[in-house]
């Protein structure tokens, strides 16, 4: 059973130049306990992906498609409703931790909020949150549930925050970036914990980041997102063991060597789609080393190729043979090819 569906979602946005498209009918699924990861480059649609699902775009979105939290379409929601599956069934970990808390509450009432509004037991959620605290690795919690957001480092609110998105139980854990305010040495430490704990309440996840490798290493699946649009899907395994798409074998390629210095780093030519610009046909066609005509006339079908799904006209050439064996870094190919 999936417990979020996500299905034919576009979003635009009013601008200054008119509506621009953000996301172009993006589809996926969560199962309970799964981890599935967003990746692509900035501006690909990762975040507004995030946002869409838990209906918190901005003023100006307007978006379209079907989301369905265990099997409830959030569109449909009233104010109450989508605010009773906010606070039970989600759980949000957003970039900037300061953005999440009201700074004139204490920590303490941040984490038992939720309890508090539902006149549950909040001895036993101060309890717990003390004890989520210990366990995402700040010390000396109930000192910490005394204190204000502004008397905590950036890594230590965002501890904060983690230990609030998982307070409820959700069913569905958003996770925008999660160790962003976290120096390296510990967002392997602070990841794992959440993964265990994750995995203990059997909730899903998905897992926005620009990180490749922490994202195979975090998610079952990885939905790859490139100018608004799913390029690639496939479990981590067999991305691992043979990416398809050329953007996806692009964004493996450019990852830097960890025996070695490279220079220049290795990287994808051009730069990616303007979403108020993006081209017809493929979004990716002027940075593809294999594009051919129509690639530039017609947008590719998500396809299946093997155990992955993925959009591009030659994915048929890719998908095994020596083509994908053979896929440069290199400038665009000239027309026709």
């Amino acid at each position: 059973m999936s417990v979020l569906d996500v299905q034919g979602l576009s979003v635009d946005v009013d601008t200054a130049a008119g509506r621009v498209p953000i996301l172009r009918d993006v589809a996926f699924t969560v199962g309970a306990g799964e981890a599935v990861g967003l990746v692509g480059e900035s501006g690909s649609g990762k975040s507004m992906t995030l946002r869409a699902i838990a209906r918190l775009l901005p003023p100006s979105a307007r978006a379209s498609g079907m989301i369905t939290i265990n099997d409830t379409p959030v569109a449909s929601l009233g104010r109450g409703a989508l605010r009773a599956l906010r606070s039970r069934e989600l759980g949000f970990v957003f970039q900037d931790p300061r953005a999440a808390v009201n700074p004139m509450h204490r920590v303490g009432d941040f984490l038992t909020e939720p309890v508090r509004d539902r006149r549950g037991d909040v001895r036993a959620a101060t309890a717990r949150a003390a004890e989520l605290l210990t366990r995402i690795g700040v010390p000396d919690p109930e000192r910490r549930m005394r204190q204000y957001p502004a008397e905590l480092s950036g890594g230590l609110l965002q501890r904060v925050v983690i230990a609030a998105a998982l307070m409820a139980g959700p069913s569905l854990l958003l996770a925008d970036e999660p160790t962003t305010a976290l120096d390296v040495t510990t967002q392997s430490d602070v990841l794992a914990l959440v993964d265990q704990l994750r995995r203990e309440q059997g909730t899903a996840m998905v897992f926005v980041t620009h990180d490749l490798d922490l994202a195979l290493a975090v998610c079952d699946r990885v939905v790859v997102l490139y100018a608004g649009q799913v390029v690639e899907v496939a479990s981590a395994a067999s991305l691992v063991a043979a990416p398809v798409h050329p953007y996806t074998r692009g964004l493996f390629a450019s990852r830097p060597p960890l025996d070695r210095r490279v220079e220049p780093m290795p990287a994808i030519e051009g730069v990616p789609a303007a979403l108020a610009d993006v081209p017809v046909g493929c979004p990716f066609q002027a940075r593809c080393p294999i594009v051919q005509d129509r690639c530039r006339t017609t947008l590719p079908p998500l396809v299946p190729v093997g155990d992955e799904l993925v959009r591009c006209h030659r994915s048929d050439e890719l998908g095994g043979g020596p083509l994908r064996e053979r896929l440069p870094l290199a400038a665009p190919a000239p027309a026709g090819a």
